[in-house]
């Protein structure tokens, strides 16, 4: 069915976003040619639309192995990328279109995946059109990249299972995971560890870090990812293992807590990255703010997840990638990312609307 959605609405609060009260109707207004504003945007419905010519093809491909881009314009049309079969294949794609952090934009897009394990991918703003990812390792600490300039999120499970928003270019680099705070729990010095807190609403497999004021039993240690495992869940309590679930393996082995514990102990989930779901992106560049970079922020599902800087005065281009790893669970496979629309908007200046 056709996404609920739909982009216009959210184009109403994009200005907003940018911190310009009172704007926030003229991204609508922009849908219908306002000569301020560059708009562009593909729904896959039918001809593509926006002030930037409807003839206009997709400007850059990029993969490894046999992927196939597959656009399908008409109802419920998508546009999906699919990665060869061999491990380290992939499939990236770009749209030539040059906006500017120096002049702020808005880009939204509503994507899913088709697996989430043993894979890579990319959404946001990219100048990295030419390259095979724009996140060149996301575990580097700090992350390195490929992209001289983008802000976008990026998923990768040689990582971990965590959508990360990511920037590049300004003094400061963009790296926030999409959480959710859950507040307190407690947990029982057992083999294996319980964990208790009222409705936690969590699924198995589910990423999960823990904090502390105090100290945490031996066994568990603050700030690393665990995942919650199927034996023991109950609406009320848990058990987690240190390692992902994999599949041929399911569940990982559960901890064991030990010795003593001290303080107030809380934790935070990740925002779940699922198969076959779709995921809504945002990115906002906020336009010229100090002379180390200017900033942009990423939303998902409407959550501000977390901001960076990016160097304005390049050109960005929306950018969707994805790579099939290497795994010793899953054989070797496609991937596919799929695009139910995107969009992006900006205040017209002089050379937007150029091929990157």
């Amino acid at each position: 069915m056709p996404a609920t959605d739909y982009l216009p609405r959210h184009l109403a609060h994009a200005f907003s976003r940018l911190g310009k009260a009172g704007e926030g109707i003229k991204g609508i207004i922009a849908l219908s040619g306002n000569p301020e504003y560059v708009s562009y945007w593909d729904d896959f419905l039918g001809t593509r639309g926006g002030t930037w010519p409807a003839s206009t093809p997709y400007a850059a491909t990029v993969g490894t192995g046999t992927e196939v881009i597959g656009i399908t314009q008409a109802r419920n049309g998508t546009m999906t990328l699919t990665t060869g079969a061999t491990d380290g294949n992939t499939a990236g794609q770009g749209f030539g279109l040059n906006w500017s952090g120096d002049d702020g934009f808005y880009f939204i897009a509503r994507v899913m995946v088709d697996r989430i394990m043993a894979c890579k991918f990319e959404v946001g703003m990219s100048d990295a059109v030419n390259d095979d990812g724009a996140v060149l390792d996301k575990s580097a600490t700090p992350p390195t990249f490929t992209a001289t300039d983008c802000g976008l999120f990026c998923y990768d499970t040689t990582d971990n299972t965590l959508l990360t928003f990511m920037s590049n270019g300004g003094t400061t680099d963009g790296d926030a995971d999409a959480v959710t705070s859950l507040g307190p729990f407690t947990v029982t010095l057992a083999s294996p560890g319980v964990f208790t807190k009222t409705d936690h609403g969590l699924s198995a497999q589910e990423p999960v870090v823990f904090a502390t004021t105090g100290a945490l039993p031996t066994g568990l240690t603050a700030g690393t990812i665990y995942y919650v495992i199927a034996a023991g869940l109950t609406a009320n309590n848990f058990r987690v293992s240190a390692t992902a679930p994999s599949v041929s393996g399911g569940d990982g082995a559960a901890v064991n807590t030990s010795v003593s514990q001290s303080g107030i102990h809380t934790m935070t989930k990740a925002t779940p990255v699922r198969a076959n779901e779709y995921m809504l992106v945002e990115v906002v560049g906020r336009g010229p703010t100090d002379t180390t970079g200017d900033t942009v922020l990423g939303f998902l599902n409407g959550q501000l997840v977390g901001s960076g800087n990016i160097t304005g005065a390049t050109a960005l281009t929306p950018w969707f990638y994805c790579e099939t790893l290497a795994s010793a669970d899953l054989p070797p496979t496609t991937m596919r990312l799929t695009v139910d629309y995107w969009g992006c908007i900006g205040p017209r200046t002089p050379g937007w609307g150029s091929a990157v």
